[in-house]
């Protein structure tokens, strides 16, 4: 995968498979094409503008983060995947802005973070206009608390009838179980947390897309 350095403010993709390194605390990318991206910045006010007949796979891939927000806009035709995990030990704020302006748009997001005694708090805003139609948007979010808290706030303006949206949100603490089943394989109990919570996270690169 290609290794890129964004220096300026707006970016134009178009079929493109790589690495993004953002120098800006603020970037808008307009996207065309296929594309497949990683974005390596933990803080960072983006835009994503999915142009007709656009698709975007993206993963956020961060150890640490304390505040992010991503405002997405799509127009016609266009698939979204959208993926991210991060562990915290900070007070957090994730904020997501998926404004769908057209028809035929399909949006997954698949969140995965661990809260480490301080506050995890994830905000996502579907918005979409009326009179479109065959859009669907798919939110799924998944935390482990790990002493820390985790607040999900799930927005959805719909405003047509001609959508699918849902929200999935699972927020628990470590599974004793799965702890006890590790820990009876030879491992110690922190070499067990530490492959659970790595599982955990690295689990959204894995995920089939729908």
């Amino acid at each position: 995968m290609n290794k890129i350095i964004v220096d300026e403010e707006i970016k134009n993709l178009e079929n493109m498979e790589a690495e993004l390194y953002l120098n800006q605390e603020s970037c808008k990318l307009y996207i065309k094409g296929n594309n497949k991206i990683i974005v390596k910045k933990s803080n960072l006010d983006l835009t994503l503008i999915l142009e007709d007949e656009a698709n975007l796979d993206i993963l956020f891939k961060d150890v640490m983060l304390e505040k992010r927000i991503v405002n997405i806009i799509a127009y016609n035709n266009t698939f979204l995947n959208y993926k991210e995990s991060f562990s915290s030990s900070l007070n957090t704020e994730l904020l997501i802005n998926n404004k769908i302006l057209g028809n035929n748009n399909k949006s997954l997001m698949k969140i995965r973070t661990i809260s480490k005694d301080k506050k995890v708090k994830i905000n996502v805003l579907a918005d979409v206009d009326e009179e479109t139609v065959d859009n669907e948007l798919i939110e799924d979010i998944k935390g482990i608390n790990e002493g820390g808290l985790i607040e999900v706030l799930p927005n959805m303006e719909i405003n047509t009838s001609e959508v699918m949206a849902n929200h999935y949100v699972t927020i628990s603490n470590l599974s004793p179980q799965d702890l006890f089943y590790l820990e009876s394989k030879g491992l110690s109990k922190e070499a067990s947390k530490k492959l659970i919570l790595e599982g955990f996270l690295k689990s959204v690169e894995v995920i089939k897309d729908a």
